[in-house]
């Protein structure tokens, strides 16, 4: 029973990591493709806020003249956590420049699964936020690790699903970002 229990919970977060498929079955059998309005990222993040885990709402003007990573993430998901070094490193090397929104969609943690982490890995230097008015859904996030930047000036840079390979090409990715931003 226990064996069926984790290969279930293990299928689940390996089917909600991925993006799904934009080509459903109708009730034919015959797939069909989906036509999304495009998303105005500027538009859905120049009114966007989240929680903090004290209760305060977070705003993204709170953070203008840094480059901002808005990372869409949860707990479970191996892609996400294995990010968190190279962000880390950023926000490190960069203080000044740089900062990091982990923002927790909720969608099967709870902010004790949330709490447990960040005691069991203190030395992110994350703004730990969860997604309480639903921006991940505005924005139409396919899947995480989702990651959303903003310009210094507050504007929005671009988006990008999942990881760019190694700890090494996610830090020079993000350093290249960092740099061409703050030049």
């Amino acid at each position: 029973m226990r064996n069926i229990l984790l290969a279930s919970v293990l299928l689940i977060a390996v089917a909600s990591c991925s993006a799904p498929s934009d080509t459903p079955a109708d009730s034919s059998g015959t797939t069909t493709a989906i036509e999304a309005a495009p998303v105005n990222y500027a538009s859905v993040l120049s009114a966007a806020s989240f929680k903090d885990y004290e209760g305060n709402t977070v705003s993204l003007d709170q953070f203008r003249g840094k480059v901002v990573m808005i990372d869409f993430w949860e707990t479970w998901c191996t892609p996400c956590l294995k990010a968190f070094p190279s962000m880390s490193k950023a926000m490190t090397d960069y203080p000044n420049d740089f900062v990091v929104l982990a923002v927790n969609l909720g969608e099967s943690d709870q902010d004790s699964d949330v709490e447990r982490f960040r005691n069991a890995n203190p030395d992110y230097p994350f703004i730990w936020l969860k997604d309480s008015e639903l921006v991940a859904n505005q924005l139409q996030v396919p899947g995480i690790p989702f990651k959303v930047f903003i310009a210094p000036d507050g504007s929005y840079h671009s988006h990008e699903l999942g990881l760019s390979g190694s700890e090494d090409a996610n830090y020079t990715k993000l350093v290249q970002l960092i740099q061409s931003q703050i030049q």
